[in-house]
């Protein structure tokens, strides 16, 4: 006989922090109880990725003690096209899983940013959109238009989390760790899954 796997039965968390890391920062949300209870950023410093991946490790162990976190939910690292970019995010986000570890949080899960983007209404651009911002931009590389592509999204992410919770955030960073946690509050099955 099956058990079939409710949420009770999967224990969600009571607070859930979602991360949007880079190789200098991490912005966060915190939700309690599937609200909305904070939200900001870290900063890490050092000279090299390996310093940053301390401070971030150090930082973030006293962040999720200070805040209680029952669950980290971090956006996964993607391929990129500049491997010194995925290396050094790969190493950040190793330090605060690890930091998440001795702090005692033992339920990490990490999702692929379309995932997420796409399951708060922030799907991928289709060509109608892709060829407004080529036209805007005339003659720029194909590297530029990636650029302009991102930005965009980013912006629709922030309209989204904006209009969702009430914030005037300015961050996207920012905005897209409030999506992250948006969807993971959401969507537990599908964090559990990703």
């Amino acid at each position: 006989m099956t058990t079939k796997r409710t949420l009770s039965s999967l224990g969600k968390p009571k607070t859930i922090m979602a991360i949007d890391a880079n190789s200098t920062s991490a912005a966060f949300s915190i939700f309690t109880n599937g609200k909305l209870v904070q939200n900001g950023k870290i900063v890490w410093v050092g000279a090299t990725i390996f310093d940053k991946t301390q401070d971030a490790g150090k930082k973030c162990q006293a962040f999720f003690k200070a805040f209680q976190v029952d669950a980290v939910v971090i956006e996964r690292v993607i391929s990129v096209n500049n491997t010194r970019t995925a290396i050094s995010l790969a190493l950040v986000q190793g330090g605060i899983i690890s930091a998440a570890g001795l702090a005692g949080i033992h339920k990490c899960y990490s999702i692929p940013p379309l995932t997420w983007q796409s399951a708060i209404g922030n799907p991928a651009l289709n060509a109608a959109e892709k060829l407004v911002i080529k036209k805007a931009n005339p003659k720029k590389s194909v590297s530029y238009l990636r650029t302009q592509w991102r930005a965009f999204r980013k912006q629709r992410t922030l309209n989204l989390v904006n209009a969702k919770y009430g914030l005037t955030l300015k961050d996207d960073d920012i905005g897209d760790a409030v999506g992250l946690g948006w969807f993971a509050v959401d969507n537990w099955l599908k964090v559990l899954n990703a």
